[in-house]
């Protein structure tokens, strides 16, 4: 009987150290896998701010466009009331 009862003692000490050893390797996995889980939301924040980045640069652009295209208008008018002016002062 003492045998038998060793014997299962042994298979559970045995049992113990295989889940502690599981159990830890359970945890570097688990921290690798954040890590990686981490370094890939980064990536998709960049990649994110980039893309808002490039659209704001896109619409900047888009508004200093229509703004020069206004500008020169405002300017071809302002030259053709000056030499509306330099004619009536030649008068």
């Amino acid at each position: 009987m003492k045998e038998h009862e060793i014997a299962v003692v042994s298979a559970m000490i045995d049992q113990k150290v295989k889940l502690a050893e599981e159990k830890t390797q359970l945890k570097r996995q688990c921290k690798e896998e954040k890590k990686n889980l981490e370094a890939q939301l980064e990536k998709a924040r960049q990649k994110r701010e980039a893309m808002e980045d490039q659209q704001h640069n896109q619409i900047l652009a888009e508004i200093d466009a229509e703004y020069n295209a206004a500008n020169d208008e405002v300017i071809e008018q302002k030259k053709a009331i000056a030499e509306v002016n330099r004619a009536v002062t030649v008068l």
